[in-house]
């Protein structure tokens, strides 16, 4: 499956993206993933306590298991890496410049 995040993706988002997300990979029975997080951007916004537990909560429902992501700026890149240390999906997700090199990592067996 194919994500593209096409702009700034806030704390508040959470509430909706999530959920959207998780009923599509049900939907589609999707094992492998690929976010393309070339067009988003980390502003200086913090999150309050109850949009970063409301995070962990949803990102839990989202069982995938490989994710390969795109295009992302080093702040991005950082922030993604935290937020998956935390859910415990660090070893499912690696980071890649193009779609093509996601691809390939994803189809032979997701070791880099």
């Amino acid at each position: 499956m194919y994500i593209k995040y096409s702009q700034e993706v806030l704390p508040r988002d959470i509430y909706e993206v999530i959920p959207k997300l998780k009923e599509i990979i049900e939907q589609v029975k999707v094992r492998h993933l690929v976010s393309d997080v070339r067009n988003t951007r980390v502003t200086a916004t913090k999150s309050t306590k109850a949009e970063r537990e409301a995070f962990k909560k949803f990102a839990e429902m989202l069982i995938y298991e490989k994710n390969a992501v795109i295009g992302a700026e080093p702040k991005v890149r950082m922030l993604i890496k935290i937020a998956l240390a935390l859910l415990g999906k660090s070893r499912s997700t690696s980071f890649f410049e193009t779609k093509d090199e996601a691809l390939a990592w994803l189809k032979e067996g997701g070791k880099q």
